[in-house]
């Protein structure tokens, strides 16, 4: 979410836009930071239900010139509405600073500024909002600017390091995107020379829910921003500041966090169609119903095959299913994997190490040790896709055998059947 104080003129860059020019900060110098969202003329006692927070207030002293206890007590009305600093002109009211004004100004850090009573208030109100409207303005476009790219990308499908890659190159800001766990998922490729954030888990804020100060791993100054779709937090957008965040930065990375919850949503939905596609090109390959473009999109490569089929007592087979993923990804990346209700069956590729059968030995350990008591069937190898709805039968009578012939046994091969 975008705050106030992003938008705006700090009060010393107020200050250095002519008639302005001609005043002199009499207190609260600490406070010259602080940002001016619009301008307003306030001249009578009810101060605080004229504003509306973040102006810079001008006043001819009309009634704070009589009204000792205003003096004083206008300073926390500003404080609370998160005034900017306060303008007074030295004249006929005020012929001079009220020294408790000075005071209380330095202590509560809201500039305090003393105008000749010559300058028009108008010319004054004027030079202010054209400035601020100005700055205003340039900072949407250079908001949308970045917009307009990163929907572009959206829009080419791209993945999550083209977007750190491009989020870098038009701010200029190192970038990253956190899995909810904080492990990075996608960093751009200068953040990945540097390590800035290598592979171990950041230390995200506790409850974070919405745009807030962080530290890559190099100990380098950055915004955080959780990335929400559907109600379900997705991760995190990093991007990088200066050790003095600029104005743009919250809602660079507003704008930014959007964009990547976007591209997130968009990847997993084309990763379901993938999955859609290859589980029906997959069961019509068993079922050897499969045309040749299904065979060709699940893109088996040379063989030779096994076919391999996991049932178990468990009735999460979804969960089942991802643990023998996770599994396969490292012994047998080319494998293909389809459940049927309580049955899970496997296209296996020659395994790197093992053999299928330890292959399968393997398997059964890790669905055993998360409490799926699992038995698998195994078929003999084959060299082509023709007979896969063959192997499939056999593995399917092994472990029908497998389980009257050993039935504490996890794994049953067909040879043994």
């Amino acid at each position: 979410m975008v705050e106030p104080g992003d938008f705006g003129l700090t009060v010393e860059e107020c200050l250095a836009i002519p008639p302005l020019t001609l005043g002199r900060v009499a207190g609260g110098h600490a406070g010259l930071g602080r940002r001016a969202r619009w301008v307003h003329v306030v001249d009578h006692e009810d101060v605080e239900s004229s504003l509306a927070g973040g102006e810079l207030v001008l006043s001819s002293g009309v009634s704070l010139g009589h009204n000792l206890p205003l003096q004083r007590e206008i300073f926390p009305i500003m404080q609370r509405q998160s005034i900017a600093g306060l303008v007074l002109a030295i004249g006929p009211y005020l012929p001079e600073m009220p020294h408790a004004m000075v005071v209380e100004a330095d202590r509560f850090g809201i500039p305090l500024v003393a105008l000749p009573w010559e300058v028009n208030f108008r010319e004054v109100t004027y030079a202010l909002l054209t400035r601020l409207v100005r700055e205003q303005y340039r900072l949407l476009e250079e908001v949308e600017s970045l917009n307009r790219e990163l929907l572009g990308l959206l829009l080419r499908r791209g993945d999550l390091a083209a977007f750190c890659d491009r989020t870098t190159e038009i701010t200029g800001r190192p970038s990253a995107i956190l899995d909810p766990s904080g492990r990075c998922r996608a960093q751009d490729a200068r953040s990945g020379r540097e390590g800035a954030w290598g592979t171990a888990a950041a230390e995200v804020p506790a409850g974070l829910d919405r745009v807030a100060p962080f530290r890559d791993r190099l100990g380098r100054p950055a915004l955080i921003s959780p990335i929400v779709i559907a109600g379900r937090r997705q991760g995190y957008l990093v991007l990088g500041t200066a050790a003095e965040p600029e104005r743009t930065d919250t809602m660079v990375a507003d704008t930014a966090t959007i964009a990547a919850a976007l591209l997130i949503a968009q990847n997993e939905e084309v990763e379901r169609a993938r999955s859609a596609r290859e589980r029906d090109a997959l069961l019509a390959l068993f079922d050897g119903s499969a045309v040749p473009e299904q065979v060709a999109a699940l893109g088996l490569g040379p063989g030779p095959y096994a076919v391999a089929v996991c049932v178990s007592e468990a009735e999460d087979t979804e969960s089942a299913l991802a643990l023998l993923r996770r599994t396969l990804s490292a012994e047998a990346p080319r494998a293909r994997l389809s459940a049927r209700g309580r049955e899970v069956v496997m296209l296996l590729p020659a395994p790197r190490r093992g053999g299928w059968r330890g292959l399968c030995r393997e398997l059964a350990d890790v669905l055993g040790a998360a409490g799926f008591a699992p038995r698998i069937g195994l078929s003999l190898s084959f060299p082509s896709a023709s007979t896969i709805p063959s192997a499939l039968a056999e593995a399917r009578d092994a472990l029908r055998l497998g389980a009257r012939l050993d039935p504490d046994g996890a794994v049953h091969a067909a040879e043994e059947s």
